[in-house]
């Protein structure tokens, strides 16, 4: 029975994982970069991956006082800037990538607090099919909103988990 559960929760996480990859990641550089916060973000990026301030961003080369957020995003645009190039994929990347965390995360709690695989399984196939997820501004662009709905839902699973158990490590996370 274990063997089957095992191969069960296998088969689902691939299935959701391969879906995620045709929502997240293919053609992700098939678009020119966004005249909105897109491309300002990118240039905060590239700016700061030449001048070599990573504390604060800049624009026409000068600081950037219009976007005063916490540049997380920003950082990992220069990451992958200097590590994949100048491009598209490189300022999308980070919000991809988020996307997939918050994909398998959801997928993780669900199965794991709830013990329903194909519960988990649907509920991350209702997201990653949402409009308002892959659309524009969050997971297929260079935009603040995927790290910050990653970063919202693991404190808030955190914060369920500890209200739940009061395992201080939730807290903690």
């Amino acid at each position: 029975m274990i063997f089957l559960e095992k191969h069960k929760t296998i088969l689902l996480l691939s299935v959701l994982l391969t879906a995620s990859y045709f929502v997240f990641f293919l053609d992700l550089t098939s678009l020119p970069i966004r005249m909105f916060d897109e491309a300002r973000l990118a240039v905060n990026a590239f700016e700061m991956s030449k001048n070599g301030n990573f504390l604060v961003t800049y624009f026409d080369g000068k600081p950037d006082m219009w976007n005063t957020k916490p540049p997380l995003t920003i950082w990992a645009m220069t990451f992958f800037m200097k590590t994949l190039g100048y491009n598209e994929l490189a300022v999308r990347l980070p919000s991809a990538l988020c996307a997939l965390f918050t994909t398998i995360a959801l997928y993780f709690f669900l199965s794991g607090f709830c013990k329903n695989h194909y519960a988990a399984f649907w509920s991350t196939s209702v997201l990653i099919t949402s409009v308002g997820f892959i659309g524009e501004h969050v997971s297929r662009t260079g935009d603040y909103d995927s790290m910050l709905v990653f970063f919202t839902f693991a404190y808030s699973i955190s914060w369920f988990l500890f209200l739940n158990t009061e395992n201080k490590k939730y807290l903690f996370l």
